[in-house]
């Protein structure tokens, strides 16, 4: 299997930046849509564009200690012990907030994740879900 691992903790903490709002609405679709603004190039559909500061700070945790590069040398562990496949899949990592907000609830956004009825052959996205309510902070 041939997975690459696509860092993105960055583009999606920017979104972070504005005041909550349609101005971060607008550059939360615009952070994952296309082009043409009909199909999804980056896997945020369960990222909450109106996250409260705790979300900030997830990002901030996850990047302390370099989640991303944690990430990647566990994949490239994992991937030898897998053969190669004729087809390559991209992992990232995406915040999702469970904590304090209403966009999203842990246990019905992970059933959609896992069994989508309705998969699209062009998405090649293996998203991993890091959950707000998990505290980063504690030991």
């Amino acid at each position: 299997m041939q997975v690459e691992y696509v860092p993105s903790l960055l583009r999606q903490r920017v979104l972070y930046d504005p005041p909550r709002g349609p101005a971060r609405f607008e550059a939360y679709t615009t952070s994952m849509l296309n082009a043409q603004r009909d199909g999804i190039d980056w896997p945020f559909v369960a990222l909450n564009p109106m996250g409260k500061q705790h979300v900030p700070a997830h990002y901030e945790a996850l990047l302390a200690f370099d989640a991303e590069a944690i990430a990647q040398q566990t994949l490239a562990e994992i991937q030898a012990d897998f053969p190669p496949m004729d087809f390559a899949l991209r992992m990232t990592l995406v915040v999702v907030d469970d904590l304090m907000g209403g966009w999203t609830q842990q246990h019905f956004t992970d059933w959609a994740y896992r069994f989508n009825l309705m998969p699209n052959p062009k998405n090649t996205w293996l998203p991993i879900y890091s959950w707000t309510r998990a505290s980063l902070l504690q030991p």
